[in-house]
């Protein structure tokens, strides 16, 4: 881990033991949980049981490398999730600082989120979404989803490091209308050199987070730049 990752996780802790509001996308429980459902999988990656591929402080992604990301209990709260009007579900992201001067919007326009059309597995892998049956290989090598489905990522305002995806219509298509919770994947459209770096389930307070609201009184979620 370079210096600077480190320093800026350090601050984190730091600000956090003091109670702090960061801005980082934490809100009421009954509006937000941390995605408990994360996998990365990688064209270097063959092993499925790869210490580096879950339960890291920081994932980096690019077209070789994508992270799964599901929260495991969706179905049991879909019901009562609000999508008219101006509601909506969204996932969230923290990008961890690098030397490089790349605006965050930049960066955000370089990441997209995708429903996935394939039940997958911790042991997943760049070529197999499990080890069961017949149906275990992904029908695309690095995950099923249909391109038009993905949405591109937007600064979150005030919230320094996130970037938000408004995942609506996947949720409407995948969980509320075939009652299905295959998750989403995160990709980076950059090559290897320029991966982008993004914080795991690991880095406490910065670990990914889907959103949604339940009332209809709820004040939103901070906007999506």
């Amino acid at each position: 881990m370079s210096k600077l990752t480190l320093g800026f996780f350090t601050s984190i802790l730091l600000l956090s033991g003091c109670g702090i509001d960061l801005g980082n996308g934490v809100f009421d429980t009954s509006q937000s949980r941390t995605i408990d459902g994360i996998k990365l999988i990688s064209t270097d990656i063959h092993d499925r049981e790869d210490p580096a591929s879950f339960n890291q402080v920081s994932y980096h992604l690019h077209q070789g490398s994508r992270l799964l990301l599901r929260f495991q209990k969706m179905m049991d709260e879909q019901a009562a999730i609000r999508t008219e009007d101006s509601h909506h579900v969204e996932i969230r992201v923290a990008v961890i600082p690098s030397a490089d001067p790349t605006p965050l919007s930049e960066i955000a326009a370089k990441l997209r989120v995708c429903p996935l059309d394939h039940n997958w597995m911790n042991w997943a892998t760049w070529d197999r979404a499990h080890f069961w049956g017949r149906d275990g290989k992904w029908g695309e090598p690095g995950g099923d989803f249909n391109p038009r489905e993905c949405v591109v990522g937007k600064v979150v305002a005030d919230s320094p490091n996130w970037i938000g995806f408004d995942v609506t219509p996947g949720f409407l298509e995948h969980m509320r209308g075939r009652s299905e919770n295959f998750g989403f994947i995160l990709l980076a459209d950059v090559p290897a050199q320029k991966s982008i770096t993004i914080a795991g389930e690991k880095s406490r307070t910065l670990s990914p987070k889907i959103l949604w609201e339940t009332s209809a009184n709820s004040s939103g979620f901070t906007p999506l730049l």
